[in-house]
């Protein structure tokens, strides 16, 4: 018996299920992301070879090759593990080497000191280039993705993937400038005008299109725009103090300010303005029906009728 790659991309698959049905930045989500990580590495590595994911001991070495070794093998450190993958898939960007080595600094600060790391992680900003990272990866090796994630995250990996690829800054600052620019250029009572009649009066919405929006920052005038996007993927049932709920997440597609008339479409565009590469909208559950309770069992009928026959009685008199 040896390490094989099928192995540790299943229990890969494992952590992302597990995380994905958590609440998003969750210590939870958190960790399961970050198994899900080291997992997938070492499964690349066995791909391509069992003896790159072994420590540098004869035991681990024969074990690697499916010898029985004499004393319990030892899987290389994931540092090691990390940086022998990287020569094996050059391809994978420095952004993304970046938010891996980012993501395992802090799990390990988690686990391994009295620190809260977890609660310091700023999950928005490394998370699209984790997804990118695995989505390089799997095709690396020609995994299937649904198989490592799920399908509603394959497809936004994927979609992130590609708008990562794109590189869209140098754009999308220049679009931010010259409307900043213009804004800014003109009357001051124009702009006070434009802030009060066009800032949005709510934080989140449905439309009657299914689409799902958000009041954003715009990062040209700072007044508030919307942030808009399609529902790709929810979480299982989740409960705080307001209730039971779905956490539902929004892959967005357009963010458009009235105040200043900034208006940027694409995810490729949206992540290079540094806006979130996905956005949740709650679905709250009704708990009686969710829990499948037939209320009539918690009734006590001969109590309601006897207050019912009293209270008419009552009324004669």
């Amino acid at each position: 018996m040896s390490w094989t790659s099928d192995a540790y991309l299943s229990k890969a698959h494992s952590y992302w299920s597990k995380g994905t049905n958590k609440e998003r930045g969750s210590d939870e989500h958190i960790f399961s992301v970050s198994m899900c990580v080291e997992l997938t590495v070492r499964g690349a590595l066995c791909y391509f070879n069992p003896a790159l994911n072994a420590a540098i001991d004869e035991e681990s070495l024969l074990f690697s090759v499916g010898v029985t070794p004499n004393r319990p093998e030892k899987s290389v450190d994931l540092g090691t593990a990390f940086s022998r993958l990287l020569r094996l898939v050059p391809e994978v960007t420095e952004q993304e080497q970046a938010a891996i080595k980012a993501l395992i600094d802090i799990r390990n600060r988690e686990l391994h000191s009295d620190e809260a790391a977890f609660e310091g992680m700023a999950t928005d900003t490394v998370m699209p280039s984790i997804l990118s990272f695995l989505v390089r990866l799997n095709d690396a090796i020609g995994s299937d993705l649904e198989q490592l994630l799920t399908p509603s995250d394959a497809m936004q990996a994927r979609e992130t993937f590609e708008a990562l690829s794109k590189d869209r800054s140098r754009r999308v600052n220049e679009l931010v400038r010259i409307q900043k620019d213009r804004f800014f250029g003109q009357p001051e009572e124009d702009r006070k005008r434009h802030f009060e009649e066009h800032t949005p009066k709510f934080s989140s919405a449905i439309m009657s299109s299914g689409h799902h929006v958000r009041s954003l920052k715009c990062p040209s005038c700072g007044g508030l725009g919307i942030l808009g996007g399609s529902p790709a993927g929810r979480s299982s049932a989740l409960l705080d103090d307001d209730g039971i709920f779905h956490e539902i997440r929004i892959i967005p597609s357009v963010f458009s300010c009235k105040i200043c008339s900034l208006e940027i479409k694409g995810l490729d565009e949206l992540i290079a303005a540094k806006m979130p590469h996905e956005f949740i909208s709650r679905d709250d559950i009704d708990a009686v029906e969710h829990f499948g309770i037939d209320v009539m069992e918690y009734v006590d009928t001969d109590e309601i009728i006897r207050e019912y026959s009293y209270e008419h009685e009552y009324m004669d008199e």
